[in-house]
């Protein structure tokens, strides 16, 4: 009886992991690999909790209408994204333990120089060097 209520959810596994796939093929060619993996990473965590609470709601609702049928096929596909979400927590650990760099994320410049100000900047800086060395 456990094998014939895993095997039905292979379909919602195999819908998780190609959209895992996707988004890190797209991410990746767009950004650095471990870039895409920092995406990935997070979209899976939202998509879990995502996944989680809506088959939580539902083991609610079939539990108040004593639905037995439907609380073993609900609760049956929140354990996926629970494992997922346990899954997911720690890959985010170990990419931060070997990648602690991204660890803070992006973070804002505090200079507020337009491109082309910045480069006029610059110019003129260069220009002032040069001449003050002959």
């Amino acid at each position: 009886m456990f094998f014939v209520r895993m095997i039905r959810l292979i379909p919602l596994v195999a819908i998780i992991l190609f959209i895992g796939l996707i988004i890190y093929l797209v991410a990746q060619a767009k950004y650095s690999p471990n870039r895409a993996k920092q995406i990935v990473i997070k979209v899976f965590f939202w998509i879990n909790i995502v996944l989680l609470a809506f088959f939580c709601l539902s083991c609610i609702y079939a539990i108040l209408d004593k639905n037995e049928a439907v609380l073993d096929l609900f609760a049956s596909f929140a354990a996926v994204p629970a494992l997922g979400l346990i899954i997911t927590l720690i890959c985010r650990a170990v990419f931060l333990k070997h990648h602690p760099e991204y660890k803070n994320g992006a973070v804002k410049t505090s200079h507020n120089v337009s491109f082309k100000e910045f480069w006029k900047q610059k110019a003129i800086d260069f220009i002032k060097n040069k001449m003050g060395r002959r």
